[in-house]
C-alpha cells in the first residue's frame, strides 16, 4: 500500500470533523500539528512524539537546502513508514474508508 502524504494528512486532518467534536470551536484541528494530537487523543495513532518529529522532518524538507540535512531526514523517513502504515489501517478499520 502507497501512502502519499497529501492524501494521509488529508484522511487524518478530517477524521475529527467525521467524529463529529469538532464542531465545538474549542478544537482546533486546522494545523498540521493540531491534528497530529487530536489524532493521538483519538488514538488513531500510537506515538505522537515521533509524528511530531516526522512532521518537524516534513517542514523542514521545504526549506532545506544543505545536503547534510536533507540526508539525515531521507535516511530518517524509511522509521516512519511502520507508523504510517499501522495508523493508516486503523483508520481503515475504523471508518471503513
Amino acid at each position: 500500500m502507497k501512502i502519499k502524504d497529501h492524501d494521509f494528512y488529508d484522511k487524518l486532518g478530517n477524521l475529527p470533523f467525521v467524529e463529529g467534536i469538532c464542531l465545538d470551536a474549542k478544537y482546533d484541528v486546522t494545523s498540521p500539528r493540531s491534528v497530529f494530537e487530536k489524532a493521538f487523543e483519538l488514538k488513531l495513532i500510537d506515538d505522537e512524539a515521533l509524528w511530531l518529529i516526522m512532521l518537524e522532518d516534513r517542514n523542514q524538507t521545504t526549506h532545506t537546502y544543505k545536503r547534510k540535512s536533507a540526508s539525515e531526514i531521507y535516511y530518517r523517513i524509511k522509521s516512519y513508514y511502520p507508523s504510517m502504515q499501522a495508523a493508516y489501517a486503523v483508520i481503515q478499520e475504523k471508518y471503513k474508508i
